[in-house]
């Protein structure tokens, strides 16, 4: 015989969601398993955390428009994927200058052949 249903109101569950409660923290609030949060309120749960990930957009973009740096540049990174320019490497090169001859000179440096 199984456990009596405990009386559990999803609206509650929502709002405990939508402020951050984890599930672990909600499944305390009940006094439940957290696997009986998971299996009866798995909606509830997802639709609170999305409210809540909504605000916190539109608090972030209310800070990036009174001018936080911070923000913007957070933001720029995140929902732009703007990054840091990668600054440019020095390439090295060899420079040959083909004369003709087909001997190697004693001193490469000294840019010509002696024949």
């Amino acid at each position: 015989m199984s456990r009596p249903s405990k009386n559990i109101n999803a609206v509650q569950v929502r709002k405990l969601a939508e402020i951050g409660a984890t599930s672990n923290e909600i499944a305390d609030f009940f006094e439940v398993d957290r696997a009986t949060i998971h299996r009866r309120f798995a909606a509830e749960i997802s639709k609170g955390r999305a409210g809540l990930h909504m605000r916190l957009r539109r608090l972030q973009l209310r800070a990036a428009e009174r001018g936080s740096a911070a923000m913007l540049i957070w933001l720029g990174k995140t929902m732009l994927r703007q990054g840091e320019a990668e600054p440019e490497q020095d390439a090295e090169f060899t420079v040959v200058i083909h004369t003709g001859c087909d001997c190697v000179p004693e001193d490469p440096t000294a840019g010509h052949c002696h024949h």
